[in-house]
Order: structure tokens, then sequence, then C-alpha cells
């Protein structure tokens, strides 16, 4: 076992080095100066690799947020993270959804928290959650995200604080109506059409960010409700958890069962889900982890199978699945109340990898490592760093 996060395996270790060198030369090739934001995803085509047209203004924020943790560990990178943050701040009233400020108010925390206090000459705080339409069909994944960037700018910035009153309590109180009870949170509220058919049938993320949001939560307002209810859902997750160690992607929410084991994402195993549980375990006392490191060891141990890692072109690709076709299918065919299987079905890489994955990964193992990595601007080209030696 790993014993993540405190692993004194040198062979592991070195992985974890090699991993996030990866993850800061990905970023560095996949930042558009021009547009001050990083490219959405790197797909390959004929042994080439080639960023996708567009930029993305969620995935720049998330590596905001983790780089300014590789920053603290002196890693190194050719982009400055306050200019990015500068031009979203400068943009935030073009935003078009609240989980999108949740991320920027997270991220200014961590980076500039005096300029959070622009935000308010942009953003109508007091109307927030009936000017945006995440927030009115009460999408859990992105209301997560402005409950942790509220608490964060409320921390960090005492202004900010006082000007947004009980908004957190709001948030938390619409997310918290988005559990069933039994384990795990819904995909959305059920006040409109959309939410009553698709709003049982939650993802991973919408469990995950929300166990960190609740951590967060519990310990700032010293909620004894939002620590119990993030305790059950890491344990249902965990209960959930495929038997190699891999997180499900897809559950009904109403009777907590497997909807669609996949796809099965690398930053899920490797970073996400380790994040969020230590999150709720630091704040439980609780330990997760040996399901922690069942997931971790899914991906160091099925990697090489599955070729999730391009030692090549040292990229990481996104996840594991049956083809796109048939993994709408099983959604729509569960959506209707009936059972299917993918377990028979020939299982392929998604070649593609997106930013956002390099940036959960620098926070998760920043600064877990024995020595202090640093990139080298004249050796951008290594190759093989995932061999381990």
């Amino acid at each position: 076992m790993l014993n993540y996060p405190q692993t004194k395996n040198i062979k592991h270790d070195k992985f974890l080095e090699n991993l996030v060198q990866t993850s800061l030369f990905a970023l560095e090739n996949m930042y558009i100066p021009e547009k001050k934001e990083f490219a959405q995803k790197i797909r390959l085509s004929d042994n080439n690799t080639y960023l996708m047209g567009k930029t993305s203004i969620r995935y720049t924020l998330i590596n905001l947020i983790w780089l300014s943790k590789a920053k603290n560990y002196n890693l190194q990178f050719k982009f400055g993270l306050k200019d990015i943050l500068l031009n979203q701040l400068n943009k935030a009233d073009k935003y078009s959804g609240v989980g999108d400020l949740g991320l920027l108010l997270w991220a200014a925390s961590l980076l500039a928290p005096e300029d959070i206090t622009k935000l308010l000459t942009k953003v109508n705080f007091n109307k927030i959650l009936d000017s945006y339409n995440d927030a009115k069909i009460e999408l859990t994944m992105e209301l997560s995200w402005l409950l942790t960037g509220l608490l964060m700018a409320s921390t960090f910035n005492d202004k900010f604080k006082s000007s947004i009153g009980n908004l957190p309590e709001k948030v938390y109180n619409i997310i918290r109506s988005n559990y069933n009870g039994n384990g795990l949170f819904s995909h959305s509220g059920n006040k409109t059409l959309k939410g009553k058919i698709r709003g049982e049938i939650a993802s991973f993320a919408d469990q995950i960010y929300t166990i960190y949001a609740f951590s967060l939560f519990s310990r700032q307002i010293h909620n004894e409700e939002a620590l119990l209810v993030a305790q059950e859902c890491a344990e249902k997750i965990c209960e959930l958890q495929g038997d190699n160690g891999e997180w499900i992607w897809h559950y009904n929410s109403k009777n907590s069962k497997v909807v669609n084991r996949f796809p099965t994402f690398s930053v899920n195993q490797i970073a996400l889900a380790p994040i969020a549980l230590s999150s709720i375990q630091k704040a439980s006392g609780k330990s997760f982890n040996s399901s922690i490191d069942k997931g971790i060891n899914w991906f160091l141990n099925n990697s090489n199978n599955y070729n999730l890692i391009n030692t090549d072109k040292n990229i990481i690709w996104d996840a594991v699945s049956p083809k796109v076709s048939r993994r709408k299918l099983d959604l729509t065919i569960n959506l209707l109340g009936i059972n299917s299987s993918t377990a028979s079905e020939k299982i392929e890489v998604i070649k593609e990898s997106s930013s956002y994955n390099y940036g959960w990964m620098l926070h998760a193992f920043s600064g877990k490592t024995s020595s202090k990595t640093k990139t080298n601007p004249e050796n951008e080209n290594q190759s093989n760093l995932f061999i381990l030696k």
C-alpha cells in the first residue's frame, strides 16, 4: 500500500516527483499567452499532439488555484499567475455561471486576496443565486465551487465577508437539499423538468467537490451537520468503489446504486479523490487512506495495461472507457430505469488530455516528494519521465 499522503517508498516518491515535473511541462505547453488562458485539451492524432481550439476559463481558474501551491514549493514556470488572475477579475462580469465565479474567488483568495473586493463592483452577490442558470437549476458541483470560493474569500478578506452576509449558509442549504440522506448528492435540484429527469443521475464530481466544500464549511462555520453529511458521502463512494480501486463515474443518487462504472478518469484516481477524502479525513478524524491507496494503486498498476501514460509525449491521458457511443447508450438506458452492464465491452483509452488534470495533480503531489522539484526550462523535451528505476 502507498499509505497516501505520507509515503516513504522511494520508487513511489520518484514517480510523484516525475508526475509534478510532467504536470508543469504540460501546463506550459497548454498555456496560450495572448489569451492568458489555458487550452482545454491536448489530443493525439497521427502520433502528434494538438491543442484543441478553445481555451477554457474554468480550467484556467482550476489551474490557478493549484499552481499557487506549486509556487509555494518554489516550483518554477514561465507564466505569471497574478497576470492571469487579473485578466479573469477584469472580465468577471461576463461570466455565465456561479461555478466559475466560485473558482475565481478561490483563486483570488490564494493569489491576491486584497483584490477580491474588485468583484463587488462587477457581481451583485445579493442576487447571485437568481442571476445565473447553474444556480437556478441548483447544480451540485457548481454550487460547491461557489461555496468553497465564498468561504475562502471570507477567510482572507474581511470587507468581502461583511458584504456577502449569510450567502455561504444560503448556498450550503441549497446543496444540502440535493442530498437524499442515503450517502449521495443528486446532480441538481428537481424544480425544473430537466432536474426531474436528469437530476438523480449524479457524477463522481458531484460528490467529491461537495465533500471538499462541506468539510471546509464544517470547520469554518462549526457546522456539525455538514461534517456528518460529508462523511456519509465519503463513506458511500468508498463503499461503491470498484474492486480494483477505480472510482465510479455515475450513480443513481435516489437508490445509491452504480449507474455506470465508466469513464475511469486518471485525475480522479490520483488527485481529486485523495484531495477531497483527505479534507474530510482531517475534519472528521476518520481515515480514508485505504480507499485513497486503492485508487492510486489502480492508476499505478493499470496504467501500463491501458497505456494511460505516454512517455514519449509526457502526457497522461484523461480516462479509459468503452466507446463513447456505448457510454451514452448506457446512461440513456439507466435513465429509463433499466440496468445495463459494460463489463463485456472493450475498454479503450480516451486519447485526450485536459489541462486541469495537471493543476489537480500539482495540488495533490507538490511537496509530497523527498526532494524539491523544479522545472528546467532548458530541458523541456525530457522523455520517459514515468520509467521508475
